[in-house]
This record gives C-alpha cells, structure tokens and sequence, in this order.
C-alpha cells in the first residue's frame, strides 16, 4: 500500500477556484499513550471539503491512533493543516465522537450539552456567548439540523443510542468544527438509526461539512465518497467504494482484509459471474438498471444461439 497523497478525492472547487483541503497531513508519525513506538509511520494524504471518507482496516491498525492524533489525544509528528491552517491554531475546527456517545458528554441535558458546545466556539472567536433567547434560538436550530426530535431539557442519559449519537453530532457542529470525526459512534445503533446517521453525514457533506468515519459496517463505505484501507502501519490512498467492493482484474480491496460486502453487492458479484456483464453497483437503482441490462443481454444471445420466441416481457 502506498503512503503517498493522492488527488482523486482531495479538491474541492468554489467560486474562487480551488480550495485548500480541510485536512492534509503530511509525514505523519502516530504513538498511542502509553506506547514505545508509532502506529503510524510517515504517512501523508489529505481530504477535500464536503467529503464522507470511511477509514478501514483490522484492528490495532491505527484507525482509532489516528482520529486522536487530529484531535490532540495522541502525539504525532509531522505536519497537519486544517483548511491550509496549521493544526496548532485551527484544531478547534475538528471534533471527535466517541463510542459510545455518551463519553464525551459534559451536559446533563441536551440543552446543557449544546450550550457547552456554543460557548466553547464562542471563546475560540472571541466573541461573546450569545444571550439566552439566541442560545434557545439556536439550540433549536442545531437539533433541527440534525433531526433530534426531543424537549430540550431532556435528560442525556434518557436518550437512545441514536439520540446520543445525533447530540454528538449537534454538539460538534455547534462547536463551529466544520470536520467531524466519527469512530464507531453508529456501531451501538440499530439499521434504521444508522441509516438515518448515513443520511445525516450525506446531507452534512452537501453543506460542505467533512466526514470521516472508523467503521466495520460495509454499508457505511458503501454510501461513502471514498474510502481508505490501514494496515500495517500504512495508510492506502483513497479509492472510490466501487473500487473497494468490485476491484480490477477480479480482485477487491475489502477481499484482502476479509470483510463481508453488503448483500447488493453480494448479488452483483453473482450476476457478474453468471452473465460476465460491467455491472458494479452501489444503490438500489443501479442494480436495477443494470439487472435488466444483463438479462436482457442473455436473452439476446440464447435467441441468437436457438432462434427461440421472443421473451422480451421478462425485461
């Protein structure tokens, strides 16, 4: 695996053109606490703004070291840039979630927890908190942006796992961090829940938030921009999740680390087998659509090779 940066999911352009990357780390060595040498070893690579990146690997490969070391919990070496800012004066821009959610909570209630959040950007910028009717205003506003649809003096520990993990989410944006670094927070989570965080992420990454994500579950990388493999110390270059799932000349990334792919991709790989058709897809429409096209393309050659009658209702 490489350690070199890569340009396939790193730019990011707006009105005035290309903008820097939210995270770029160049030459990074990582040690955990407490450890004698570095997980990681001069890796380099960065990630555009507005991009949902799943990290994955086996365990103890240095995902979690990773998220620490941008977020100050672990020492590093080398250089980080937080939107072309050296790391040192924009960390605050970056928050980390926890498993489970409720380790990071200083709050007793939602309220509390955002309230905490708010003042904390507050002292970053150097501005004053805001008073109680524009806090309320905008404690409002931050759990209607991530669909928590509870009283605001709720207690945390009367939250359900997704509840837990939404706050987590509201508290880091509401901190004014604009990359937001999830590990395992959705692991707890029933599907609907994580599919509702999945939906989240996607509509953080359209408001030009950034993503990343330490997880196990395939269909988080499936709904992904891009994904990154650690192991060993290494750190790949990013690679699109049709990439990881279907690979090139018969080989796949996620086959190499043993991971199991979501059952649409399961069933793609079958009717690849089965019709030797191009068909590598990621949503349900596009194993639709390209489910018809194969079975309309082994309808075609049987009538070719047995001149039989016409089938065509079956596409």
């Amino acid at each position: 695996m490489s350690n070199t940066p890569s340009n396939l999911f790193t730019q990011h352009r707006g009105a005035a053109g290309v903008e820097p990357p939210a995270l770029a780390w160049r030459r990074l060595s990582v040690t955990p606490p407490g450890a004698a040498k570095p997980v990681l070893s001069d890796v380099s690579g960065e990630i555009a703004r507005g991009c949902v990146m799943a990290f994955v690997g086996p365990n103890g490969a240095g995902k979690t070291t990773f998220f620490r070391a941008l977020v100050g919990l672990a020492r590093f070496q080398g250089e980080i840039d937080v939107h072309g800012k050296p790391w040192h004066t924009a960390r605050w821009r970056v928050q980390m979630g926890f498993q489970p959610p409720a380790a990071s909570f200083v709050g007793q209630t939602v309220e509390e927890e955002l309230a905490v959040a708010i003042a904390a950007r507050a002292t970053h910028l150097g501005k004053p908190t805001p008073d109680k009717d524009a806090l309320r205003r905008e404690i409002r506003g931050w759990m209607q942006t991530v669909g928590l649809g509870v009283p605001p003096d709720r207690p945390v520990d009367a939250l359900s796992g997704g509840e837990m993990a939404k706050l987590a989410v509201a508290g880091a944006l509401a901190s004014g961090a604009d990359v937001l670094l999830m590990d395992e927070t959705q692991a707890e989570l029933d599907p609907d829940a994580r599919s509702s965080m999945r939906a989240l992420f996607r509509q953080l990454a359209q408001t030009g938030r950034t993503v990343l994500l330490v997880t196990h579950d395939m269909d988080d990388v499936l709904a992904a921009d891009a994904v990154t493999v650690m192991k060993g110390g290494t750190m790949s270059e990013p690679m699109s999740p049709r990439a990881f799932f279907y690979g090139w000349d018969g080989h796949a990334p996620c086959d190499d680390l043993d991971l199991k792919p979501p059952y649409l991709v399961r069933a793609a790989r079958h009717i690849r087998e089965a019709t030797g058709a191009n068909f590598a897809p990621l949503t349900e429409q596009e194993f639709v659509e390209g489910w018809r096209r194969a079975v309309a393309g082994e309808i075609r050659d049987r009538r070719a090779r047995s001149d039989a009658g016409s089938v065509e209702h079956l596409v």
